[in-house]
């Protein structure tokens, strides 16, 4: 009976290990952190002025900051910007088929200041993603991820 105690106890060890052991390496994975050559406010205005001259619409900017001060806690300043651009949008959007992958969009865009004053820019790595897909909706997700980046390329280190 102890046995059996013993392989349940290393099993239940080993897959809890497992799994640990992969949200880490999906993590690395599935998001990009760069840090940025200019402090948090010149980031954001730098990065709203380069989605403008490339065509993409900012459909919303999340001030978490904010939010969490409304509900009593501090954290360091961080913005989560919702971009779009419209003609790589619509061909997800424009097909009842593609369009689950719409759970996907738009492509966010995180600015955020560490406790050591850093700024820093992270998304998720689309590449990882898009892997999963097929067909318009890779596609779309690979042309995004493609622009974003250069758009990137330009603020960080």
């Amino acid at each position: 009976m102890k046995k059996i105690g013993y392989v349940l106890a290393g099993f239940a060890g080993g897959l809890v290990l497992v799994v640990l052991l992969g949200a880490a390496v999906m993590k690395n994975q599935v998001f990009v952190v760069d840090e940025s050559k200019y402090g948090f406010e010149e980031t954001s205005d730098k990065l709203e002025a380069l989605a403008k001259e490339g065509g993409w619409t900012i459909s919303h900017i999340y001030n978490l900051q904010a939010t969490m001060e409304k509900n009593g806690y501090s954290v360091q300043p961080i913005l989560v910007y919702s971009l779009c651009k419209p003609q790589i949008a619509h061909k997800i959007l424009g097909s009842d088929t593609e369009r689950p992958t719409s759970v996907m969009m738009p492509c966010r865009v995180s600015i955020y200041m560490t406790s050591d004053g850093k700024t820093y820019i992270s998304r998720m790595k689309a590449s990882a993603v898009s892997s999963m897909l097929s067909g318009v909706s890779k596609e779309a997700m690979v042309l995004a991820s493609d622009e974003n980046e250069k758009m990137i390329e330009q603020l960080v280190k």
